[in-house]
């Protein structure tokens, strides 16, 4: 294969692979599809004779005992209801005997058999239906007779050829299987078979390939290497017909030539270095392509070196100048930096006003949340409870002025036990200092109008202003983490807690009726052991929980029991203030 060209290496080579798949692929369609056929006869004709032999074997015995109930009930009612029954059960031996006659594909010498002797049976059960009929007591005691003389004996016969061709169904149901277990085997023996084969060829086409081409590459790298370092004395020995062996050629002529350039050029370059700018190339006809530019250069080089000395003191002068620029604008950035410093400072100052004004409005709802309890308890009594609006009910943080704003609009007011018992309603107007909406609402509209099912990632991306999180957990707990994640905790106290509250979640859930209190403490955030306590826990000793969670037992005691006190002054300082604003009400 050394003088085909690459193209046809590559073509044999993988030709021999694709016919070795299409073989393969052949040999196993091939035994897909007689696998196939074979389970289709044995549905439609084995699996369905199981079943029909089945269903013949219950009508009998539901024949059987309702001729029975119908013989020993005197409940006209009851007895005319049976034999109702047995006819339906007689439709359906005589249904499921037609289809054997017509469908089933096999050995009809017990259908045949089967056939007969159900009509045998048939004759005797209609003789019992004949003296069932009439009512009286005579009749009665024929039909017994008849029963246990004639009709037990059909249907004994008749059992024993159901058995019999129920084992026939059966063991060509296990001829059928073996069959196809058999062909199963031979596909995956000749599967092997073909794998091997092709495996072989593989290699063997593929080693061909590989050194049909690496041994050549290896020898052009080698030579590219050589030329590289700038040897240009290079000895190519591979020489075929193909695209490497032509890739050969060139490279030897690129080598030579590039040795005359380099050559002419050394030789202008000497003598230009010993003062004699009236020298030539030898071989300036050869100069072709790019390399007329090279020659091009060396000539304006011998010609322009003088002005080119001038034009380099110039490029010093000029360097001076761009000094001194270079320096000014030092000075510029430090004062930039220094205005920067002072925009971080103000921009500090305001996030600490934003924080006074959050803890601010928190103390206004739990004065609220408590007067509305305060009223609560007072059952039976009707009070007005004012509570003010002041310049920050309605106001909203805008991200993009950076500074709180009030939208401009109506405002619905509600007023209810919960969020689906509303009492009362209102409205009012309320005109606004907003300089801008922080979001655009054609990009956020179910945020905008409060569908929230239906915010998208892309959305809820816009919200964010970056990219979703990915929800993964590094580091310490923090306190919007969910107790749940104590999984983490360094705490040995904390992961046993962990433990505890995961093993009743479990329990509860193993009994089916999963405790709700258990999985809102399993999924609430430390955050919310203040919201939930009514006051009883603070957030400094929420914090102080999370060191002790993240290993610092000590520092977490000492803030917890901190705040504990200071929070219980606290609270009596409100209680005190709330007690006093109650009475004012009207």
């Amino acid at each position: 294969m050394k003088n085909r060209n690459m193209k046809q290496k590559i073509t044999i080579a993988f030709g021999a692979v694709v016919i070795c798949f299409f073989v393969t692929v052949g040999a196993l369609f091939y035994g897909m599809v007689n696998i196939s056929t074979r389970y289709t006869q044995f549905y439609k004709n084995s699996h369905e004779a199981i079943v029909r032999v089945d269903k013949v074997k219950i009508y009998m015995l539901a024949t059987i005992q309702n001729l029975v109930e119908s013989m020993i009930n005197d409940d006209p009612t009851a007895k005319k209801a049976y034999l109702s029954d047995i006819d339906s059960y007689r439709a359906g031996l005589a249904e499921n005997a037609d289809w054997f006659m017509e469908c089933y594909n096999g050995d009809m010498t017990l259908v045949n058999q089967f056939h007969t002797q159900l009509q045998v049976t048939s004759e005797v059960t209609n003789k019992i239906l004949e003296y069932l009929s009439t009512g009286s007591d005579r009749a009665k005691e024929q039909a017994r007779l008849t029963f246990i003389d004639e009709f037990d004996q059909e249907v004994s016969k008749l059992e024993g050829i159901l058995d019999q061709f129920s084992d026939q169904v059966t063991d060509l149901v296990d001829n059928s299987y073996n069959s196809s277990m058999e062909t199963r085997t031979i596909l995956f023996i000749v599967g092997i078979i073909i794998v091997i084969v092709a495996l072989i060829l593989t290699i063997i086409m593929a080693t061909i390939l590989i050194r049909s081409v690496v041994e050549p590459v290896k020898h052009l790298q080698e030579a590219m290497e050589k030329m590289r370092r700038g040897n240009m004395d290079i000895d190519i020995e591979y020489k075929a017909e193909d695209e490497l062996g032509n890739l050969s050629d060139d490279l030897r002529s690129v080598a030579a030539f590039l040795n005359a350039v380099v050559a002419d050029e050394t030789n202008i370059l000497t003598e230009m270095s010993r003062g004699n700018f009236n020298v030539y190339s030898s071989m300036s006809k050869d100069y072709v392509g790019s390399f007329v530019a090279i020659y091009n250069s060396m000539v304006l080089l011998r010609d322009n070196l003088s002005s080119t000395l001038s034009s380099v003191t110039q490029s010093a002068d000029q360097v001076a100048a761009g000094s001194d620029q270079v320096s000014s604008g030092a000075q510029a950035l430090s004062q930039g930096a220094t205005e920067q410093a002072s925009s971080v400072e103000e921009l500090a100052a305001t996030i600490n006003e934003i924080s006074h004004n959050v803890e601010k409005n928190a103390e206004n709802a739990k004065a609220a949340s408590d007067m509305a309890d305060n009223v609560r308890e007072q059952a039976g009594e009707s009070r007005q409870l004012r509570i003010p609006f002041d310049d920050k009910t309605f106001r909203y943080w805008n991200i993009k002025t950076g500074q709180w704003e009030i939208e401009t609009g109506t405002y619905q007011i509600m007023v209810g036990a919960s969020v689906a018992d509303i009492r009362l309603t209102g409205m009012t107007e309320r005109t606004g200092n907003s300089k801008g909406y922080p979001y655009n609402p054609a990009k956020m509209p179910y945020y905008y109008t409060g569908i929230v099912q239906k915010i998208s990632d892309e959305e809820f991306r816009e919200l964010l202003g970056h990219e979703i999180p990915n929800g993964s957990w590094s580091g310490n707990l923090g306190i919007n983490d969910a107790i749940c994640q104590m999984y983490y905790a360094k705490s040995r106290l904390a992961r046993l807690i962990y433990r505890c509250l995961t093993k009743m979640k479990k329990k509860s859930e193993a009994q089916g009726k999963p405790d709700l209190n258990i999985l809102f403490i399993y999924n609430m955030p430390f955050r919310g052991i203040a919201k939930m306590t009514g006051g009883a826990v603070s957030m400094e000793m929420v914090y102080g929980i999370v060191d002790a969670v993240n290993g610092h037992f000590m520092l977490g005691v000492k803030k917890v029991v901190g705040g504990y006190f200071r929070n219980r002054r606290n609270n009596k300082k409100y209680e005190k203030l709330l007690k006093g604003a109650g009475g004012k009400c009207r």
